[in-house]
Order: structure tokens, then sequence, then C-alpha cells
């Protein structure tokens, strides 16, 4: 049998729709059997980044819902340390940039072990845009990923 799986940090990427909160959850439930910590980082989508980028009301309600959504998630992480950071999904000036690679960025740049995210939806809406980067994660990361 190999080395035992070391898991110091995993990874939440979250956009504030339920399925990205349950897959939080199971973030957290990897993170405790670990006695990791999680860091989940809140990827705004393409329509809410557009608006942020150009109205400074919308940056603050968008500020406002990722603390609101990050309160559920430290709320629910008990002995779990918990960190959070903000990223765009997409980019105006940058067609590289989509929530995959942002997610990915995230993971090498606060040297993530382990990635929890929300499936590929079917749902096409805008606000699960973080969904559809769940096949290009599990694709490229170079840490384990549990899509959930």
């Amino acid at each position: 049998m190999g080395e035992p799986i070391v898991v110091e940090t995993v990874l939440a990427p979250v956009d504030g729709s339920e399925d990205s909160e349950r897959a939080a959850e199971y973030a957290l439930a990897i993170a405790e059997r670990y006695e990791a910590r999680v860091h989940v980082l809140y990827v705004l989508n393409e329509i809410l980044g557009q608006r942020v980028a150009l109205d400074g009301a919308e940056a603050d309600a968008a500020v406002e819902r990722s603390e609101s959504f990050m309160a559920t998630i430290e709320a629910r992480a008990e002995d779990v340390p918990v960190s959070h950071s903000t990223a765009f999904g997409f980019s105006p000036t940058m067609k590289s940039l989509h929530p995959g690679k942002a997610v990915l960025d995230a993971a090498d740049d606060a040297e993530i072990d382990f990635i929890v995210l929300p499936r590929v939806s079917v749902s096409g809406t805008p606000e699960t845009s973080l969904e559809k980067a769940a096949g290009f994660v599990v694709d490229y990361a170079t840490q384990p990923v549990l899509s959930v």
C-alpha cells in the first residue's frame, strides 16, 4: 500500500447556489476527517461579474451576498478552520478566464490538497456556471477532486 493521503487544505469553490452549499458541506466533512482546513472560494458568475465591474452598488451587493453565504458555511464548520476569498469566474478582457480556470488557479495559489465542488448542472442558468466548470476541474486538476 502506498503513502497515506495527507490533506491539509480543502478547496470548496462556491457560487451561492444550493448545490455549492451542499458541496461545501462535503468539504467540511472531509476537512474534519483529515483535521484539515477549508478554503471557500466564492466564484462570481459572468452576469454578476460584469455588473460588479461596472457598478459600485452592485459590487457592494455582491460582497454582502458572498459574506452572507460565508457566514452560513462558517456556522456549519464547528471546529474546522475556514478561510475564504472571492474570484471572478469570467473576464471581458481575458478569454482564457472561466470558472474552471479560476478554481484551478486558486487551488495552485493556496496549495490546495483536495477540491470539492458541485457536479455538472443540467439547468443551464447563469447562477450555476460553477457547476459547468466541474468537468474542466476534474479533467485538469492536479489534486484529487470530489464532484458532488
